[in-house]
């Protein structure tokens, strides 16, 4: 990935089903992937908002199948929101 972060770390910490609010009564999640240990304080952060949204309590899509992961890996915070 060309947009590393120098000294990019390749292992990252990752945290499902945070709670981050509420909207019309439905409780929002997210999920966060975290370079280890972070390189930058503030640190570059992407917010991923995938649409195909949440089924049976699994999110649906790639996302978290590859993006989020390959940027945290790259140095990136990397925020799946539903």
């Amino acid at each position: 990935m060309l947009i590393s972060l120098p000294g990019t770390p390749t292992s990252f910490t990752f945290a499902s089903a945070l709670h981050y609010g509420e909207a019309n009564g439905t409780s929002l999640y997210l999920s966060l992937f975290s370079p280890e240990p972070l390189l930058m304080d503030p640190a570059p952060a992407v917010v991923y908002i995938d649409g195909a949204g949440w089924e049976s309590d699994l999110r649906v899509g790639l996302g978290n199948l590859w993006m989020s992961p390959l940027l945290a890996s790259h140095g990136f915070i990397a925020v799946e929101i539903s």
